[in-house]
């Protein structure tokens, strides 16, 4: 392997596992903030592109630095790489990914983001409303 490969794999492991830690530490504090919602509330918080800004973009964004759209652009491409620009993920396959993780990206558990906010940023990056789901 190339010095920049094996430099970018380590740059990457380390900032998924600092956000691991960051994830795990805010998801007491999620928890807490949705029981303050009322029901009208948490419909407006379900909106997928606010729920992967808020807990996805962090390693997916769009550019440098971003550890998740590293990896996918080593191991799928560059034109693969950003997941909100990308027209072949199926709500399921995100669900699935989100739920059990892949290679260096961490599980999320039902505690840390719910069932209807997992469905609501796959629909997101499908590009589908809820119901077509």
């Amino acid at each position: 392997m190339n010095k920049s490969v094996i430099l970018l794999l380590l740059t990457m492991i380390t900032a998924c596992s600092n956000e691991s830690k960051d994830v795990e530490n805010s998801s007491l504090a999620r928890q807490h903030d949705n029981m303050e919602l009322d029901q009208g509330d948490r419909q407006s918080a379900l909106d997928g592109a606010q729920l992967f800004n808020k807990n996805c973009h962090i390693c997916h964004g769009d550019g440098a630095n971003f550890p998740g759209t590293e990896r996918l652009a080593v191991r799928s491409g560059r034109e693969h790489a950003v997941l909100e620009n990308r027209e072949n993920l199926s709500p399921a396959y995100v669900k699935w990914v989100v739920r059990n993780g892949l290679a260096m990206m961490p599980t999320f558990r039902p505690t840390e983001l719910s069932d209807a906010e997992v469905a609501a940023i796959a629909s997101y990056l499908a590009g589908q409303s809820s119901e077509e789901q």
